[in-house]
């Protein structure tokens, strides 16, 4: 034996090295566990393992959701080590994310010795069936000469297709015995792509459509495949929403995005997923979450037309039967389709829009839900809600009776936050920023409704982003009917809104009723 034991005189490695050594091939830079005594010899083999990151957790289910959420993060399997019995019991809640979100993970489990299998040994579980239903794959390692072979399959079940963690089971003798090491490569991501004839579907009967909606999710994409979907969807007016924790798949500050499918969805973004008449639906399961316990789309076949792009074949036509089912990851989409523009998409730009929203489309759900009265309304918010509530006022003076804000952002042509969001989206022509300016579009307008605004001292954007006395100024030169009032010791949070929220509907009430 040579000073380590971990290579005998045969130049034979130990198992648990030549996992880790299995492990490092692969690409894998950090682990996460809780140390167990099943897989001791592994534990050594990271220790000698300079290149490999070893985070040690307290909890086997707090280690499975770092790997999970570093699959997620990164693209590339989490690596999971826990020990047998409850430290793999515990982690089953991350496995089981991994599942339902399409992320790729690896997790190794400690396992009693072979000899003992089969007999209700300390701790013994069969984890083929334990966790049969919650993998893409699961099996044990009985042979230490074979442990680059599973370690590879591993890698290669768990990002190709629809990506999903593999769970190893370790029995701890196979990992004090000696094997040949093998050369092995790095493992390859197997991703299906869209066919040319696919990709004609899609536009023919995205042309055809009269509200279109795209719904982007699952696992497998990337920064690049997000911002193409961005582009695509920009460049052709697509509305977009996100599925269950994929919110972050889309700018949400984007004028495109209609907002979050998930838990509490909104009426309004039900309304326009049942109504819309082609759903285009990108890497998402269409779960029970996002789907609303499956009351969105009808089963099997939904009322909406639908256009299915999954990474796993064996999703598509699960559930739903999809009009157009295509079998491509997100990332292999995204690029076929970034380039395709649809002939007369400017007809759908005025079903998102977030302006239209609150002229037009949400007076019309509450004139049919509540019994109001269409010519007394106020309009109020906080922060960009509030440079929203004061612009729109003063461009449909005719609409409002009163308007009110806390914290608004006054002059946004004039501030950090502004001039990045208005460049992106609306140019470097800074005329076209004045028409969404309150403090640009006060400078003509002869609007004369009553306004309250209320700002806190202790406010941490007060002075770089607000210009709030820049607008009081404006409001003054032109002698609007106004009210500022600066609230000491105040800052930028819901507290402040909770703590003057009373003047403000008093302030609307009296000018409504009046």
């Amino acid at each position: 034996m040579n000073h380590s034991n971990n290579i005998d005189l045969n130049g034979k490695k130990m198992g648990g090295h030549l996992l880790v050594d299995s492990l490092r091939t692969h690409g894998v830079d950090m682990v996460f566990g809780v140390p167990g005594e099943s897989y001791l010899a592994v534990l050594d083999g990271l220790q000698d393992a300079n290149s490999i990151k070893t985070i040690m957790c307290r909890q086997e289910g707090g280690s499975a959701m770092m790997a999970e959420a570093y699959g997620k993060l990164t693209g590339k399997p989490g690596v999971c080590l826990v020990t047998r019995g409850p430290g793999a019991t515990n982690a089953s809640a991350g496995i089981h994310i991994a599942m339902q979100d399409s992320t790729p993970l690896v997790m190794l489990v400690g396992q009693v010795g072979r000899e003992m299998m089969d007999r209700e040994a300390f701790q013994e579980i069969d984890y083929r069936r334990m966790y049969g239903e919650l993998t893409k794959w699961v099996a044990q390692i009985e042979d230490t000469s074979r442990i680059p072979e599973y370690i590879s399959r591993a890698f290669h079940t768990a990002t190709s297709g629809r990506p999903g963690p593999v769970v190893l089971a370790l029995p701890e003798d196979m990992l004090t015995e000696y094997a040949d090491t093998k050369i092995i490569n790095s493992y390859q991501k197997i991703e299906a792509y869209p066919s040319p004839a696919d990709l004609a579907q899609v536009e023919e009967m995205l042309s055809k459509s009269k509200a279109p909606l795209m719904i982007v999710g699952g696992g497998g994409w990337d920064e690049a495949s997000c911002q193409k979907i961005q582009g695509f969807a920009e460049k052709n007016h697509l509305p977009v929403g996100c599925s269950f924790r994929c919110q972050d798949y889309f700018d949400n500050r984007h004028p495109n995005y209609v907002g979050h499918i998930g838990i509490g969805l909104s009426t309004s973004l039900q309304d326009r997923i049942i109504n819309s008449d082609l759903l285009v639906v990108i890497g998402a399961r269409l779960g029970e979450v996002t789907t609303s316990g499956y009351s969105l789309l009808d089963i099997p076949k939904p009322k909406q037309q639908l256009i299915h792009i999954h990474s796993g074949a064996e999703e598509l036509g699960s559930v739903y039967q999809a009009d157009l089912p295509i079998n491509a990851s997100p990332r292999s989409f995204a690029e076929a389709i970034s380039q395709l523009e649809i002939a007369g998409s400017e007809k759908w730009a005025s079903n998102y829009r977030m302006e239209d929203y609150i002229i037009h489309e949400l007076p019309k759900i509450i004139e049919t839900h509540f019994p109001v009265l269409k010519d007394r309304q106020g309009i109020f918010g906080h922060s960009m809600g509030g440079h929203g509530a004061l612009t729109l006022a003063l461009k449909y003076p005719d609409r409002f009776r009163s308007v009110s804000a806390f914290a608004p952002i006054c002059a946004p042509s004039q501030c950090p936050w502004g001039e990045k969001g208005f460049s992106a989206y609306l140019g470097e022509n800074r005329e076209d920023w004045k028409k969404h300016d309150a403090n640009e579009l006060m400078k003509t307008s002869d609007m004369k409704i009553p306004m309250l605004i209320d700002q806190g001292s202790a406010d941490d954007f007060l002075e770089r982003e607000l210009n709030f006395k820049l607008f009081e100024k404006t409001c003054k030169s032109r002698n609007y009917p106004a009210t500022f009032r600066m609230q000491e010791g105040y800052d930028h949070s819901y507290f402040f809104i909770s703590s003057f929220i009373e003047d403000h509907l008093r302030f609307h009430s009296e000018n409504l009723t009046g």
